[in-house]
């Protein structure tokens, strides 16, 4: 854990929400002998994460600041997309629920794919894939990757960086195409995306360090 505050204070310092996000975790629970608890600081990086345009933090947030379950349900309910890809963050994490909920998850992402929110395309698109990755049903692969492609081509760089790794590695019916996965990265960080380090980015990735992607992408 120790080493993870390490890595994600860098990251956080380089911007990246995901990290600033995680790193508000931390604090915001505290870990004895590692990270001291400190809300303040937690609500701050938090802060930064929903400046950065990372849904998630927002969720966190709002439950730092003692909102409940109820009150992102309400939210929810006006029609709000963002209202809704929170409300699914919130079931799909067991954020202030016994436990974490993935059909009422799925249920509120879907709601707000409808509206066109990136976001939640994209996390759609990724449930998806990652529950159809041993899938040789074409149909449900094809959907999980066109909502990560709708999510992308409204420029939403983790979206954009995930189908740029489809095309590297052309998977999941996705022809391989480095071309069109360099295009994709390059528009990933030109809207903003901090690209994790420890991924390589060479066209020869192994299978591991594409299950590395794929947990380090499914936190995003």
């Amino acid at each position: 854990m120790g080493k993870a505050v390490e890595i994600y204070t860098q990251a956080s310092d380089k911007n990246w929400p995901v990290a600033q996000c995680n790193l508000a975790h931390i604090y915001a629970y505290g870990y004895p002998g590692i990270a001291e608890k400190n809300i303040l600081l937690a609500r701050e990086l938090y802060a930064k994460a929903v400046a950065n345009n990372y849904s998630p933090a927002a969720v966190a947030l709002s439950m730092l600041d003692g909102h409940s379950l109820d009150a992102l349900l309400a939210a929810a309910e006006t029609g709000a997309p963002e209202a809704m890809y929170n409300l699914g963050v919130a079931y799909q994490d067991g954020i202030n629920t016994q436990e974490p909920n993935l059909d009422k998850a799925m249920y509120w992402f879907e709601k707000a794919a409808k509206k066109k929110f990136p976001p939640v395309q994209f996390r759609v698109g990724f449930l998806n894939l990652d529950k159809v990755r041993t899938s040789v049903e074409p149909s449900q692969i094809n959907k999980a990757v066109q909502s990560i492609r709708d999510s992308a081509q409204l420029n939403y760089p983790q979206a954009q960086f995930m189908l740029s790794e489809l095309y590297r590695f052309g998977d999941y019916g996705v022809k391989r195409d480095i071309a069109k996965a360099k295009s994709w990265r390059e528009k990933a960080i030109e809207n903003g995306l901090g690209i994790p380090s420890g991924i390589s980015h060479e066209d020869d990735l192994s299978d591991s360090d594409f299950e590395q992607l794929l947990r380090r992408i499914k936190k995003m």
